[in-house]
């Protein structure tokens, strides 16, 4: 057998085999920097589309909300003939503080950068809508109370042409908003915005022509009055004869008089005058004693007491008259004065 012999100074040489694994992983690397890259750029496309789709689920519940009172205030035009002066006053003061309320979160929604300018046009409109609801109410009371309605009818007439502008900045908003959503290639859309009124009804003749049937409903009108509904004393009489209608009481250093007064209108009554009138039959001076009620609202009531009056002794007849008001403007005035008959023994 022959043995073949290297020498020292050969090289030897080893062959190398192909690894399946690092051939797959040649293959690989690519294929997942592309997967990579798509991914990346589908999860910021989907990141845009987010946030487009969240302003505009945002701005959409804004509108809902102006909807409401919208239809709430539409429907009351059409009530106004049956409600009472204190639900129509409560229910505009509600709708106001909605639109006023609705102006400000729409001035906390972050809008996105691209958006931000249409956006100042979604502002606008619940600006204006606010601003034209807080004027609204106010004018409608000052034609409940004027004799003349030109004033008024001009207060009303600039309220509700806000109103109706607000559509206008609105419909400005939507068109700019859903053309750039489509340039996007966002499916989302804007719902409508609804009226406050129909078209024209902020022109002075029709707002005269409905502020007169206004003052044509009672229950709307303005009534001041006010009523004595209790009247008693402090000692109360120990007796009281029907037949003469004669109170008898026992002799006291302190007589206090003591009055219930009620607001039967439908008004906000300040500085309420009280006056007490005490005579008796030998005296010639009456005695006189007053007191205020700094205010009363409609249905409300107030005790007030009085001191100082010194009634007359021995039997002698005395006779108490107490006088709420009256009011400028108040009609009925007969239930604004009570008598009171006694002696003291």
């Amino acid at each position: 057998m022959t043995i073949k012999k290297y020498s020292p100074n050969s090289k030897v040489r080893y062959l190398k085999k192909s690894s399946s694994r690092r051939q797959f992983l040649k293959f690989m690397v690519p294929v997942l920097l592309i997967l990579g890259l798509l991914y990346a750029l589908g999860t910021f496309g989907n990141e845009g589309s987010s946030q487009y789709t969240d302003y505009a689920i945002q701005a959409n519940k804004l509108v809902r909300r102006s909807n409401e009172t919208a239809e709430g205030f539409s429907e009351l035009k059409t009530q106004v003939s049956t409600i009472s002066r204190a639900e129509l006053k409560a229910r505009l003061t509600q709708y106001t503080k909605d639109c006023a309320d609705v102006q400000e979160d729409c001035a906390l929604l972050r809008a996105p950068e691209e958006l931000r300018r249409t956006h100042s046009y979604l502002q606008l409109c619940f600006e204006i809508r606010a601003k034209g609801m807080e004027d609204y109410q106010p004018a409608i009371f000052n034609a409940l109370k004027d004799e003349d309605l030109e004033v008024a009818a001009s207060q009303v007439s600039k309220a509700l042409r806000y109103l109706v502008l607000s559509d206008d900045a609105y419909a400005l908003f939507k068109e700019k908003a859903e053309d750039f959503f489509k340039g996007k290639g966002v499916d989302v859309s804007l719902l409508e915005l609804v009226s406050f009124d129909e078209e024209l009804v902020f022109e002075k003749s029709s707002v005269l022509s409905f502020l007169q049937q206004l003052k044509g409903v009672e229950a709307l009108e303005v009534i001041h009055g006010v009523a004595i509904v209790e009247l008693s004393t402090n000692p109360r009489w120990i007796e009281y004869d029907e037949k003469s209608k004669t109170a008898t009481f026992s002799e006291t250093e302190d007589f206090v008089v003591v009055i219930t007064v009620e607001n039967q209108g439908n008004q906000i009554e300040n500085d309420v005058p009280i006056e007490a009138i005490l005579k008796s039959e030998i005296e010639l001076e009456e005695q006189i004693a007053s007191a205020r009620i700094g205010s009363l609202a409609p249905g409300a009531r107030e005790t007030v007491t009085i001191q100082g009056l010194e009634p007359t002794g021995d039997g002698i007849v005395n006779l108490l008259t107490v006088t709420v008001g009256p009011l400028t403007g108040e009609k009925l005035i007969t239930n604004n004065t009570r008598e009171f008959k006694f002696v003291v023994k």
